[in-house]
């Protein structure tokens, strides 16, 4: 008669490959979750950004006078720099107005060009 072996339960080899298992998992959701962050957080200041350019044109358009300058406005505790430069075309001026912001992996700036009479 032979002797029968337990084999019920889980081996300590198993528990380590589930918990490493576990662990990678962890890692890459983590990772994943904090790239869609900072692309959420780049994306909201580009939208900004965007309605910066477009607030400074339609003051542009307002002036009965405009020149060229630059100034700061702070949204949400960010600081954008806003330049703008108007160009005589014709019977039309256009403006060239230009924002640039800081984020972490470095400065962003986005362009808008618009007519201003």
């Amino acid at each position: 008669m032979e002797p029968t072996l337990n084999q019920s339960g889980i081996s300590i080899v198993e528990i380590c490959i589930a918990t490493l298992i576990i662990a990678i998992t962890a890692i890459v959701i983590t990772f994943f979750s904090k790239n869609s962050l900072n692309m959420y957080r780049d994306s909201y200041g580009a939208e900004s950004a965007y309605i910066a350019a477009e607030n400074k044109l339609a003051d542009l358009t307002a002036a009965p006078y405009p020149v060229d300058g630059s100034d700061n406005v702070t949204i949400d505790h960010i600081t954008y720099a806003r330049q703008w430069v108007l160009t005589n075309i014709g019977s039309v001026t256009r403006a060239e107005i230009t924002v640039s912001w800081l984020i972490s992996s470095g400065n962003r700036q986005i362009t808008l060009m618009g007519a201003v009479n």
